[in-house]
């Protein structure tokens, strides 16, 4: 095919001269040397095993609220399959965000407060990564297996399916245990560090009132009626959490799961831990920073 004059743009020799310096910076930017590449991992630090976890759990927590719409276009929730996989998903992911944001406070806690160096092996965000997993697989089975004829272990309740009243006592273990303990340890860990860090603030006001409304309203022996547009507003912030999250992790810890912002990489380098406590909040120092600083000061 033969294309037409106008069609046929001739580079000049400056032109030339811009495509040759573009395509060589292209080359040089994309040999990365080895310690850009371990920068580049997902997982460079403790912090970022447990972020991402954090919001793995948060798909899970979203996708059990996102089978809702099913009942939605169905009309009313009833048991049976969907029900029943709605349970398991619910059981599964709603108490890792409680996990793992109460792995994040106590890591932020001894990471700043008490200046801890994080050692360089992965053995205890690993080893807290197959707890939290092990520990919610072993829940839901051992839910699932106490279920008796005639009453099923998840029913609607009523606008979701999660563990039945007849296995309230499951519900603590499951969810509501760690969701309190997390809210307790954010609470006491964050009080003296609540001016640097926001994460605690934003998951205390997005769970507290959700966990007041299903106490409220249920208790252990009964469902919920849910008449009151009070209760879908605290179940509507209590599902932006995920939202929430990975806002808070982009704007405060941008190199976070091997990411780097514009901000990030025009920061000043800050060496040594005994300038943490008046650069957190003069700087945008993180967590992230504080774990590369101390690694640097081991080696």
């Amino acid at each position: 095919m033969v294309l037409p004059e106008s069609c046929v743009k001739y580079l000049t020799p400056e032109e030339y001269a811009g495509c040759l310096y573009h395509a060589l910076r292209n080359a040089r930017c994309s040999s990365t040397t080895g310690r850009e590449v371990q920068n580049r991992r997902i997982f460079n630090t403790h912090l970022d095993f447990y972020v991402f976890f954090l919001l793995v759990s948060d798909v899970l927590q979203s996708a059990g609220g996102v089978l809702g719409i099913y009942w939605l276009l169905a009309g009313k929730a009833s048991c049976g399959t969907m029900c029943y996989t709605q349970g398991v998903v619910k059981t599964l992911g709603d108490p890792g965000t409680s996990m793992f944001s109460l792995a994040i406070a106590i890591h932020t806690y001894l990471v700043i407060a008490l200046r801890w160096t994080p050692p360089k092996s992965f053995r205890i965000p690993i080893a807290v990564v197959v707890a939290s997993w092990g520990y919610r697989l072993i829940v839901c089975v051992a839910v699932i297996v106490s279920e008796q004829p005639g009453a099923p272990v998840f029913q609607p309740l009523p606008y979701w399916c999660w563990i039945s009243a007849p296995y309230g006592g499951w519900r603590i273990p499951g969810f509501y245990l760690w969701l309190w303990a997390c809210v307790g340890a954010s609470v006491a860990l964050y009080i003296p560090l609540f001016l640097y860090i926001r994460y605690p603030i934003a998951y205390v006001v997005l769970s507290v009132p959700y966990t007041v409304m299903r106490w409220s309203s249920t208790g252990l022996r009964s469902d919920p009626v849910g008449n009151s547009p009070l209760w879908f507003v605290c179940v509507a912030i209590h599902f932006l959490e995920g939202l929430v999250n990975v806002v808070l992790f982009i704007l405060t810890r941008p190199r976070i799961l091997g990411f780097e912002g514009r901000s990030s990489r025009q920061r000043q380098p800050i060496e040594g831990a005994s300038e943490l406590h008046f650069t957190v909040q003069q700087q945008g120092f993180t967590v992230q920073e504080a774990e590369n600083n101390s690694g640097r000061m081991q080696g």
